[in-house]
Order: C-alpha cells, then sequence, then structure tokens
C-alpha cells in the first residue's frame, strides 16, 4: 500500500515551508551583519593629503566603488547633505587599488552628482589607513579644530536606505543638539583591505 497523496503534499509542503524559512534567516542574518570598524583616528590626520579644514566641519565618507551594499550609502549621503549644507562639506574617498578606470564606477557617478560633496580617489588604500578606516560606507564626522565628532555607518542595515543612528547623530550635531557624538553605528559594506574582492570581511 502506498502513501497517500495528501500526505505526501502535506510534506512537501511542510519541507517548502522550513527551505523558505531558512532561507530567510540567513538573509536576515547577512543583512545585519557589520563590517569590521576599525580604529578611526581621534584626530585629523596630519599625514593626510586631503585638503585642511577650512573652519568648518568636515565628513569623510570611505567607499569601495563596487560594493553593492555602498550604494545605499551614497543615496543616505545625498539625503544628509540636503539637510546639512551649507554647514557642511564631504569628500567620498574611493579606494583605488589598480589603475584609475577601476575606481570608475556608477557610484563613483552617484557620489559627484551630490552638491556640496568633494570625490578623490584613493591609491593603494592610504588614505583609508591614516584615518584607521577598514569597512566601505565608513563616515567620519569631524569638526573645525580636528577633533572627530562621530565616525560610523549611515544607513540601518545592509543595502538598506533609511533613518538610522549615524545619519541621526551628524544631523543632531550640525543642529547643536549635542556637542559632541561618542556613540557608534555598525557599517554595512565590503572590505578597504581587501579591495578587489567587492564582498564583505568580517
Amino acid at each position: 500500500m502506498g502513501i497517500p497523496p495528501k500526505t505526501i503534499a502535506v510534506a512537501v509542503a511542510v519541507a517548502w515551508v522550513g527551505f523558505v524559512g531558512a532561507g530567510f534567516a540567513v538573509l536576515e542574518q547577512y543583512t545585519a551583519e557589520a563590517g569590521a570598524f576599525g580604529t578611526p583616528a581621534s584626530v585629523w590626520p596630519d599625514a593626510t593629503t586631503l585638503p585642511d579644514l577650512d573652519g568648518a566641519p568636515r565628513l569623510i565618507v570611505f567607499a569601495h566603488p563596487h560594493c553593492p551594499c555602498t550604494r545605499a550609502s551614497i543615496r543616505e549621503l545625498e539625503r544628509l547633505m540636503r539637510h546639512a549644507q551649507p554647514y557642511l562639506t564631504a569628500d567620498v574617498l574611493f579606494i583605488q587599488p589598480g589603475d584609475s578606470s577601476w575606481a570608475a564606477s556608477d557610484l563613483w557617478r552617484m557620489a559627484e552628482a551630490i552638491p556640496g560633496v568633494r570625490i578623490t580617489a584613493d591609491p593603494g588604500g592610504q588614505e583609508s589607513q591614516k584615518f584607521g578606516i577598514m569597512t566601505s560606507g565608513h563616515a567620519s564626522l569631524y569638526a573645525a579644530d580636528g577633533l572627530l565628532q562621530f565616525s560610523g555607518g549611515i544607513t540601518p542595515a545592509r543595502g538598506h536606505e533609511g533613518d538610522s543612528r549615524g545619519k541621526t547623530a551628524i544631523l543632531g550635531y550640525l543642529q547643536q543638539e549635542a556637542s559632541a557624538i561618542s556613540d557608534a553605528s555598525a557599517v554595512f559594506g565590503c572590505s578597504l583591505r581587501n579591495p578587489e574582492r567587492a564582498e564583505v570581511q568580517p
């Protein structure tokens, strides 16, 4: 006597639900997994080749030009700058391990189109190392006196746009709701230490 078709159908349905549930669990874990935070420089590095601070706060965003998660960071930077100008200028540093064409991606062009943002290539990741940054999408806010006020991510999760602790903290500082920001927020993006691999290195 064979197994009734109804029993087989129920078993298949249960297995399918379990498979889908496991898939969502893996996706949720990946979405929430942050990259390495690094050791952000507490004072504007003397050795940096970036222009000196010009009497105003400066936001530095470190980016991997081929990191899919960094797209959300660039879009959040655009939204942030709409509210932050003229009180804030920003630099986006795109890591460049090889020739210049490697960094000239659509993310570069997206960032370049944001008013108040200056784009710079970071050959060999030298600047990211001077600033102590390890993950794409990491933003560091320095006051006019060169002291670090905030360092961390500006997205709520990997590849997700929307309000985040980081963006809220930066805007709060600029609106003088806080004299200094000590809280850090997780950074979601690809490793800047292995830039030719567009995937997160924990």
